[in-house]
């Protein structure tokens, strides 16, 4: 969790620099290259967004059903994981994402849901599943196009706050989680 807050944090502070691509797959565009070439920086960031949420989803499951009492630890976990994902789903300050999409995207990375119900360890699907499956899955496409619409949007001024907001919400989560 730890690392896919920094590496976030990082992409966040980058993604107005990096070279222009709209980051959505053209329909003309057959080839897995695309993914690891043209639009391997959104692609990428992509993955990195939605591994944050699939690790904060692993762990408010894993955290729900275990015993704190009243330990201000999880209260203090939960409610920056909650700011956190109000600050990402902010339609006000220009996001695309709701926040139910942002919990959709952490679950959807989750590569074997069977785990869950079977007191099993989840685990996130590698970078290299998801570059294969949003190449062979037209559903798995569409359901993280507007992921992909997200990342390219914070390139523009009208989402400079939402991008502050974000990277100051990471740096208040960095250093405790």
């Amino acid at each position: 969790l730890w690392f896919a807050l920094r590496q976030i944090r990082f992409r966040l502070n980058q993604i107005k620099t990096n070279p222009d691509d709209d980051g959505l797959k053209k329909e003309t565009d057959s080839s897995i290259d695309w993914y690891i070439n043209d639009g391997y920086y959104q692609t990428s960031s992509v993955y990195q967004l939605s591994l944050l949420s699939a690790y904060i989803r692993i762990y408010e499951t894993d955290i729900a059903f275990l015993d704190f009492g009243e330990d201000q630890i999880t209260k203090n976990f939960y409610s920056r994981i909650e700011k956190l994902k109000q600050t990402i789903s902010d339609t006000a300050k220009g996001s695309s994402l709701y926040y139910y999409y942002f919990d959709g995207i952490g679950d959807n990375l989750i590569s074997d849901i069977s785990a869950k119900y079977n007191n099993q360890q989840e685990y996130p699907m590698s970078f290299a599943q998801f570059i294969y499956k949003l190449h062979s899955d037209d559903a798995f496409r569409s359901f993280y196009e507007p992921a992909f619409r997200f990342v390219k949007n914070l390139k523009y001024d009208y989402t400079k706050e939402l991008s502050e907001n974000m990277i100051h919400e990471l740096d208040i989560n960095l250093p405790d989680i």
